[in-house]
């Protein structure tokens, strides 16, 4: 079975919820499984800077009110913005809002500008990653046990209340988002994670981050086969290929893998049409099936999309698109 979720970067309509909600309402109708927002507090680098940006928990709370079955996930919660154990309180009542539609994406955090201007403390890569690996356990914890105590490097908790329970059991689908093939995140993916989440790269490229989960999945003991394969993917549909490329051109800029450059720097100045085939699912929807068929190949089921024009340009068009022309093929 192939998934289909939407990623919103939290800035569509310019942090007008009313329009985040039409999405979500549109999102629900067209066949999508799932709905992510970031866990960021300003927008990125590729973003307008001063721009309105909705927290993502709290509008989470209220999209879960509104809608009746789209799933709702943070891709990906930054263990650094709030204590595991108050993250597990979050997690179990957004569960019990929703009905069971809570999809917990995390991560070890990046944006050091964000950071610094809230007053986080910002440790180097190796202590975040770690601080990840604690906190996952701090909150299957307090998802899953009465009671439960921790004492770590960096968290603990004593005999803690977390009342009620999620509703899903024996816990809310754990996702852990990747961007670089490290083998301490992917060690971390390999122990926790039920969905592994990758950042849209090439497809071979893909294919050799799925290969060193797998050697890690061995090196702790865990079928690779029980860890859900997602891909974050941004796309550029239209009814033709010109329009497709033309969408492209104009949205690229906005793309948000251009703030690591060191990984997706010369996505700037290649071509319209490279950056597009290789590093993007774009093209009419016919095309945007044969490329997705691809992925499918390579072992991903759950496709999260990313439609910038979305973002920046209040279109629902690609949205509604894709619902009618991409995921039937999928689903039928």
């Amino acid at each position: 079975m192939v998934k289909f979720g939407i990623f919103i970067q939290a800035t569509p309509a310019r942090g007008d919820y009313e329009f985040l909600k039409k999405t979500a309402l549109m999102c629900e109708r067209s066949g999508f499984h799932s709905l992510w927002l970031n866990d960021h507090l300003i927008p990125l680098p590729t973003q307008e800077p001063g721009g309105s940006f909705l927290e993502c928990w709290t509008t989470l709370s209220a999209l879960a009110t509104a809608t009746r079955t789209l799933r709702l996930g943070t891709l990906c919660t930054c263990i650094s913005y709030r204590y595991p154990s108050l993250v597990a309180k979050m997690g179990a009542t957004l569960d019990n809002i929703s009905d069971g539609r809570f999809e917990f994406g995390i991560g070890a955090g990046w944006y050091e500008r964000e950071y610094t201007m809230y007053g986080i403390p910002f440790p180097k890569s190796s202590v975040r990653i770690q601080q990840l690996r604690e906190g996952i356990q701090v909150i299957k914890k307090m998802w899953t046990e009465e009671n439960p105590s921790f004492q770590g490097n960096y968290y603990r908790i004593e005999r803690a209340i977390n009342q009620p329970k999620p509703i899903q059991t024996p816990h809310p689908p754990i996702l852990i988002g990747t961007v670089r093939a490290k083998s301490a995140m992917q060690k971390v993916v390999a122990e926790f994670a039920n969905t592994w989440n990758a950042v849209q790269t090439t497809l071979e490229n893909y294919k050799q981050k799925s290969n060193m989960l797998k050697k890690e999945c061995l090196s702790v003991g865990r079928d690779r086969n029980s860890v859900e394969n997602s891909l974050l993917c941004t796309v550029y549909i239209a009814e033709n290929h010109g329009e497709s490329l033309n969408r492209a051109q104009r949205f690229r800029v906005a793309d948000p893998r251009l703030h690591t450059e060191d990984i997706f720097g010369r996505m700037r100045g290649m071509p319209v049409e490279e950056y597009a085939r290789e590093w993007c699912i774009s093209g009419s929807p016919e095309e945007c099936v044969e490329k997705i068929r691809e992925y499918v190949d390579a072992g991903v089921t759950y496709f999260v999309v990313v439609f910038l024009d979305l973002d920046y340009g209040l279109n629902l068009q690609s949205l509604q698109l894709f619902g009618e022309k991409v995921i039937p093929p999928f689903i039928d």
